[in-house]
């Protein structure tokens, strides 16, 4: 690495000395051009998989064009519906099962009442009265 100084982080600058300077649209650096616009990563990380490579050495765009500040809000607002619609259904979830374990300690609660309502009965046809 050389002697420079940078306003990169240290993990980047380290990255970059080992070859990783090509940064995809989720963060993650890789060493060329062509594995940073296909990365797997961008496909659950990021709003613009593929979209863009940045040159992290440089903070240059070496392939495709940054997204404009009116498609990042879109996409901010999509990502926001779709996280609200994501919590719904967790939350909807786990209602369900605790609804379910309700139930479940209901019907055990019962049956134990039930047990002990019926244990002198059940004792005296055991001994045969």
């Amino acid at each position: 690495m050389s002697n420079t100084i940078s306003n990169l982080p240290e993990y980047v600058n380290n990255a970059i000395a080992m070859g990783y300077r090509f940064e995809c649209p989720c963060g993650e650096l890789l060493r060329t051009v062509e594995l940073a616009r296909t990365c797997r990563k961008c496909r659950k990380y990021s709003y613009f998989p593929g979209r863009y490579v940045v040159d992290a050495k440089t903070g240059e765009v070496v392939y495709g064009t940054l997204p404009s500040d009116e498609e990042t809000k879109e996409a901010y607002a999509v990502a926001a519906v779709q996280e609200a619609a994501e919590a719904a259904y967790w939350a909807e979830l786990e209602a369900k099962h605790a609804a379910e374990a309700i139930a479940a300690e209901t019907l055990r609660i019962e049956e134990v009442y039930w047990q002990l309502f019926f244990k002198y009965d059940t004792l005296a046809e055991e001994l045969g009265y």
